[in-house]
């Protein structure tokens, strides 16, 4: 069976990856560094390697994209402030 949705979002697909500390992921356009990850799958410290915006995220998960890129998307942040920028 095929879904197919009744409106403009585009399917994606969880992965089950956890995440890489150290490594950088895209999001909405942005790259984020993982800075620290709490337990296995649990919340994740990510800076945006561009601003230096660095947040707790909350329920981070890798997704992969319609286009074949992954992506790290999560369900909320916390604990927001900008730190020098990586780049």
């Amino acid at each position: 069976m095929t879904l197919i949705p009744k409106n403009d979002r585009v399917p994606v697909q969880k992965l089950g990856d956890p995440l890489l500390v150290g490594e950088t992921y895209p999001n909405a356009g942005s790259q984020y560094k993982v800075l620290k990850v709490e337990g296995y799958y649990g919340d994740a410290w990510v800076q945006n390697i561009k601003s230096g915006w660095t947040c707790k995220a909350h329920r981070p998960a890798l997704y992969l994209m319609p286009d074949g890129q992954i992506e790290l998307q999560w369900a909320y942040s916390t604990e927001g402030h900008f730190e020098k920028s990586l780049a």
